[in-house]
């Protein structure tokens, strides 16, 4: 209790809370556009605050505990107060200056020390004027205490100088070792150091432990190798592990700083199963106690991984796609939970660890499912389209996700939903940079938990969400005259609406279609009967009867399908008597198996083609009676059935060939092999087909 007072007779207790807050705040963030940085809550689309335009996501960054905010403008940082309504607190300038040195005098990247009494910023390297192009500020007087030189900036050198949490110490790394300052006097000599060979990145862990991870890239043959060693004693290694296929690494500490995940890259896969290079995910304790693979690379990529905010545990998405969400435990590594395979590459937690949601974002069609991770239960799945990343908000019941420039030039907006999905605000932009929550205190919000009206959905529909298709309409159109057009289509005029027709007096008809008859006076009359069907000639005199006889003149009539069918069969026959002329006049001993078998169906087939000639030179058969009998199916010998037969031949001899060149490697597959096993059945088959040509 920070003290009692007295209001009206009442006695009222203030609890101590940030300074910041006020009783039930609402979170805040931050839209960074071309118009501006406008400040937002999920309450209402219209901002509660605008800043000055920035060029990126990047030039806008909080202080740890939300109280201050810092953007570019004019080439150096402004700093706002965000307790006085975004107030400006100071301007730092940048250190590049004009003329010739003009472009380097612009921050590129910064942030805030975990307790906001510095602010690092970094601009591009230029080795005639801004060869200390890293520069430490005190924010409360805006002095620069300490300069240092960092010439390319990567996410192993980024942040440049790293606090303890609570500034007591600072670690900034050079060639070949990491030095240890005093938090609070940047710019002395420093107190200690951790020397490693060919040092490629470190990181402090969280907490009160503040063991430091330090990772070793491969070099001349030697495996990569991550080294954890205690504060106290930096020549000691309390646990390491060592790995081949690490070019750079990503090291991440549990919350209490008891485990380390490293995730390393290498940027070609020598396999050629994927165009993005090969990653591992490896497991240590920070006491040297277990250490274990988690992901190999055989396994497939590693999508992504994140530690809980609150929790031992992590969840990570591995895999080809559909890839594969798991939970595992933060003391032995073991794994707790499956979320299932489904195609999402992004995890993004709860604050309290409670919920989670796991979208496919990016190249992916935009899948996302919200996750209750303490009852392993999921809420909802949706399909969010064109989403560039997602976060949750610091109270831990709404989350964002955004459609920003750099991907689509179009549809920018930052969209609020609550944690089982439901969407709640969307705020569209002509150009969104970037999106960012206000951090607050750990405790600032309450953990929230699930409302009993949220019902669980069946984890097996956490698959790709087809979204209902709709045809396009104009904008302000109502559909009512395409829907008139599909009814006079059909025949149908609804509403009572007449087809239009054009003026002057010339009824609407088909272009190439014959004009019907003028009707004498020009009166319509009323029809009786449904019209029948225009004749062909207007001047033919329809029938009476539609089942009238046979009229006296008659059109030549086509051929029946009994005589097509025996003319087919005498074209295949002398086709065939051809190719039996050819393969007498070769040597018989060059002639196959089935040469030789159509060679002894001569006679057949003279004695067939004879036949079908008598039948169709003599008196045409007696008409039989009619019925309503299917057409006869084509006979297998004809041009149609000879032309399917060829092809078929074709193809299998094809894969015969195939098959021949599979049996030149040393190794095969499962699949070739069977291909290779099939080669004498498919032989057999080409020679039946050969007899029936």
């Amino acid at each position: 209790l920070s003290g009692l007072c007295r209001a009206g007779g009442r006695c009222l207790v203030s609890v101590r809370v940030a300074p910041t807050l006020a009783p039930c705040a609402m979170a805040e963030f931050a839209c960074a556009s071309n118009a501006g940085v406008f400040i937002h809550t999920p309450a209402s689309p219209h901002p509660i605050a605008q800043l000055p335009p920035v060029a990126s996501g990047e030039e806008v960054v909080w202080s740890a505990d939300g109280e201050l905010v810092g953007t570019v403008v004019q080439g150096g940082v402004t700093i706002w107060d965000c307790a006085r309504g975004y107030a400006e607190v100071k301007h730092i300038p940048p250190l590049g200056g004009s003329g010739e040195t003009a472009g380097t005098g612009i921050v590129k990247n910064f942030y805030f020390s975990p307790l906001k009494t510095y602010i690092v910023l970094w601009e591009r390297y230029d080795p005639k004027a801004n060869t200390e192009n890293c520069q430490v500020v005190d924010v409360r007087t805006g002095e620069i205490v300490w300069k240092i030189f960092q010439k390319k900036l990567n996410r192993s050198n980024w942040p440049a100088v790293k606090w303890t949490p609570d500034e007591s110490l600072a670690y900034y790394m050079v060639t070949n070792n990491v030095r240890v300052y005093e938090g609070q006097k940047l710019g002395q000599k420093h107190v200690d150091q951790l020397q490693l060979e060919n040092v490629g990145a470190f990181e402090v862990a969280p907490g009160r432990s503040n063991w430091i991870a330090a990772f070793v890239p491969e070099k001349k043959g030697a495996p990569a190798m991550v080294k954890i060693y205690a504060p106290d004693n930096l020549k000691q290694v309390v646990a390491q592990k060592s790995f081949f296929k690490a070019q750079d690494c990503e090291l991440m500490w549990n919350v209490s700083g008891s485990a380390l995940l490293v995730k390393t890259h290498t940027d070609v896969d020598l396999s050629g199963q994927s165009y993005f290079g090969t990653t591992n995910l490896y497991f240590l304790k920070a006491n040297g106690d277990h250490d274990q693979i988690v992901i190999s690379a055989d396994e497939g990529p590693v999508q992504d991984v994140q530690w809980s905010p609150r929790n031992n545990e992590f969840l990570v998405i591995s895999g080809m796609m559909p890839a594969e969400a798991a939970l595992y435990d933060g003391v032995k590594c073991k794994k707790k939970f499956v979320f299932g395979k489904v195609k999402r590459n992004t995890v993004t937690w709860n604050p309290f660890g409670r919920f989670c949601v796991l979208g496919g974002y990016g190249n992916l069609a935009g899948d996302t499912d919200f996750w209750d991770v303490s009852d392993q239960s999921l809420m909802t799945s949706t399909r969010l389209e064109c989403v560039t990343q997602s976060a949750y908000a610091p109270d831990g019941e709404h989350v964002m996700t955004c459609t920003l420039h750099a991907r689509m030039k179009t549809g920018n907006n930052a969209t609020i939903h609550r944690y089982e999905g439901s969407k709640v605000l969307t705020v569209p932009f002509e150009q969104l940079y970037g999106v960012s929550w206000r951090p607050y205190p750990r405790d600032a919000f309450p953990d929230k938990v699930r409302s009993p009206r949220v019902k669980t959905v069946d984890a097996s529909k956490a698959a790709d969400v087809q979204p209902q298709v709709k045809a396009y309409r104009a904008p302000g159109s109502t559909g009512g005259l395409a829907a008139q057009i599909r009814a006079e289509r059909a025949g149908e005029v609804t509403g009572g609406s007449k087809p239009f027709q054009p003026s002057g007096g010339y009824a609407r008809s088909i272009p190439g279609m014959a004009p019907e008859p003028a009707k004498a006076g020009g009166k319509k009359k009323k029809p009786k009967a449904p019209a029948a069907e225009p004749a062909p000639k207007p001047a033919a005199k329809p029938a009476a009867k539609p089942a009238a006889k046979a009229p006296a003149a008659a059109p030549k009539a086509a051929p029946e399908p009994e005589a097509a069918t025996a003319e087919s069969k005498i074209r295949a026959l002398n086709k065939k008597l051809r190719q039996i002329d050819e393969l007498k006049a070769r040597d018989a001993a060059t002639l196959d198996d089935a040469q030789k078998a159509k060679l002894a169906q001569e006679v057949e087939f003279r004695e067939e083609l004879a036949k079908l000639e008598a039948g169709e030179s003599g008196a045409a058969p007696a008409p039989a009676k009619p019925a309503k009998a299917s057409a006869p199916a084509p006979a297998a010998d004809d041009e149609g059935g000879e032309v399917e037969l060829k092809k078929k031949i074709r193809n299998l001899k094809k894969k015969i060939r195939l098959a021949e060149e599979l049996k030149e490697k040393p190794t095969l597959t499962p699949d070739q092999q069977k291909k290779v096993d099939a080669i004498p059945e498919m032989e057999k088959e080409v020679a039946e087909l050969e007899k029936n040509l």
